[in-house]
């Protein structure tokens, strides 16, 4: 399970008993959440995913993320308090490693091959 989570210094994100909202571990109280932080948003590791890249917020208020191995790119908007939605922004042709930003605000997603601007400006 991959996961975005918004996590405060010293939030538990339930590792290594959850990924996500999944329980994993056999010996986990799976039914004890409290103090838990769980995700805003998370996918499972079908049609070629693999590991989240943390993204960066976007001046407009969106969360840009992407998964290395999909080599996909998403942002993620909240439409209420606790819920948030994943809209597919591009498919890359090179895996994507890393998210930067420039001085006017378009975001760019690094690839293992070089820079694709995916919002902004």
């Amino acid at each position: 399970m991959e996961e975005a989570p918004i996590a405060k210094r010293g939030a538990n994100l339930g590792w290594p008993a959850f990924e996500g909202s999944l329980c994993v571990l056999q010996d986990a109280r799976c039914d004890d959440v409290e103090g838990y932080t769980f995700p805003i948003y998370e996918y499972g590791r079908g049609d070629g995913a693999c590991a989240i890249i943390v993204g960066m917020s976007a001046p407009d208020g969106k969360y840009i993320f992407g998964d290395y191995c999909a080599r996909r790119v998403w942002s993620l908007e909240r439409s209420a308090p606790d819920v948030w939605s994943a809209n597919e922004i591009m498919e890359l042709p090179n895996p994507v490693i890393a998210f930067g930003s420039d001085a006017d605000g378009t975001i760019y997603a690094l690839t293992v091959l070089g820079l694709v601007a995916v919002a902004g400006e």
